[in-house]
């Protein structure tokens, strides 16, 4: 049914807690993991013990975000595709709802409500960045909720964040996978807008949740804020002269 695509920097810790979250949902359904190790690590658990299938890509070179996720989708075998960060917890089952809606919808994108966890809604929904948003965000030590109101079942957006998101072999073939001219940052905006450029849509699905322990290491590393910074300014050079063509969701 779904790949899951998994990138590590010295986070198999965290993994181990994803793979045991993801061991009770195989009687459910077909899928596969395929780990990436971004950076030297020493596998500290025993891949046979899983009932699915781990396919574990050994890094020579530090590589993107983007860079990353693509490298897995060349080795998926499943018809659908999902990002899922480390630090992503799963104590309910998220796929079901998604496949229900990606079966039907074969080029959009999806992903689950994202709850920190104290169970409070993160801001992994949200509209296209602004100078003024990018300003009172950088400020703003709070983490912001989403820009949405979780009204309906499906609510249209102009783009996930992409600590998990769902698409199909299909989708993410016209799109050609994530832009790896982002190194790390926005290559979820970039790819939700331009899937929003070819008249299709992205939604966040309010009936299905998942736990994200945050990180937020762009405001804590001077690294990781110049990726931040030279990632959002790619983006606003190359995508919001565009934007009158898409519309609002």
């Amino acid at each position: 049914m779904f790949t899951i695509s998994v990138v590590s920097h010295g986070q198999l810790g965290l993994v181990t807690n994803l793979l045991e979250d993801l061991t009770p949902f195989f009687h459910k359904y077909s899928f596969e993991v395929i780990l990436t190790l971004n950076i030297p690590e020493k596998i500290n658990f025993n891949v046979s013990k899983y009932p699915f299938n781990i396919n574990i890509i050994k890094n020579s070179k530090k590589m993107g975000f983007g860079a990353n996720h693509n490298q897995a989708f060349k080795k998926a075998t499943f018809d659908n595709f999902c990002v899922l960060n480390p630090d992503i917890r799963l104590p309910e089952d998220p796929f079901g709802v998604l496949l229900d809606y990606i079966n039907s919808n074969q080029n959009s994108i999806f992903a689950p409500m994202v709850l920190s966890s104290n169970h409070q809604v993160e801001d992994s929904a949200r509209t296209y960045p602004t100078i003024g948003i990018l300003i009172k965000k950088l400020l703003s030590r709070k983490v912001r909720g989403s820009d949405y109101k979780m009204d309906s079942l499906e609510v249209s957006v102009d783009w996930l964040a992409g600590m998990f998101l769902m698409l199909s072999r299909e989708a993410y073939t016209r799109l050609n996978g994530f832009d790896e001219r982002y190194y790390m940052y926005y290559e979820d905006v970039d790819i939700c807008f331009r899937n929003r450029l070819s008249n299709y849509r992205n939604y966040l699905i309010t009936n299905s949740y998942v736990i994200h322990d945050a990180q937020r290491q762009s405001r804590k590393n001077l690294r990781h804020m110049n990726w931040h910074f030279k990632s959002c300014l790619l983006f606003i050079s190359r995508h919001l002269i565009y934007k009158n063509k898409i519309g609002r969701p």
